[in-house]
């Protein structure tokens, strides 16, 4: 009797056999061929939306610049310029470049350093001004599926 549950302590811990972990390998690899495309799409949709915040920052110095002097201020190519002339502590994202186009306020962002999907494109943000108001719609060159700005539209 010693000697049958010997046998069946050892039978039971023989593991898995081939086919059973050729399974679980390809599951793995068919998650895995899911996961990975979305969650690039997902990093590069987060470096977009740094982007959009920055967007938003300058349209917001912007608007307090305009109801502070009636007008737009001149063009700004650069970061150095937008804060210096705002009085924002804005650094950039990805090596992302900024400018603001003279008296209109037009806010252009040319994408870099994020990804070969998205660098060199554009978001723009371009103001309309009814009275005291400034409201703005949001354009460019940038797949939408990255953008979430409201109301972007691509090009």
């Amino acid at each position: 009797m010693f000697k049958t549950i010997s046998k069946m302590k050892m039978r039971d811990g023989r593991g898995f056999t081939l086919i059973e972990l050729l399974i679980v390998v390809a599951i793995i690899g068919i998650l895995a061929a899911i996961a990975i495309p979305a969650y690039l799409t997902y990093t590069v949709k987060a470096k977009v939306s740094g982007v959009a915040n920055d967007i938003g920052t300058i349209k917001d110095a912007l608007v307090v610049y305009r109801n502070e002097n009636g007008a737009f201020p001149a063009a700004m190519a650069d970061i150095a310029a937008i804060n210096t002339t705002l009085g924002i502590g804005l650094v950039g994202q990805y090596g992302t470049t900024y400018a603001v186009t003279a008296t209109t306020g037009v806010i252009t962002a040319t994408l870099g350093g994020i990804d070969s999907a998205v660098n060199t494109k554009k978001i723009i943000a371009t103001p309309t001004v009814s009275g005291d108001t400034v409201s703005w719609a949001y354009t460019g060159d940038c797949p939408a599926k990255y953008v979430t700005l409201p109301g972007y539209t691509a090009s």
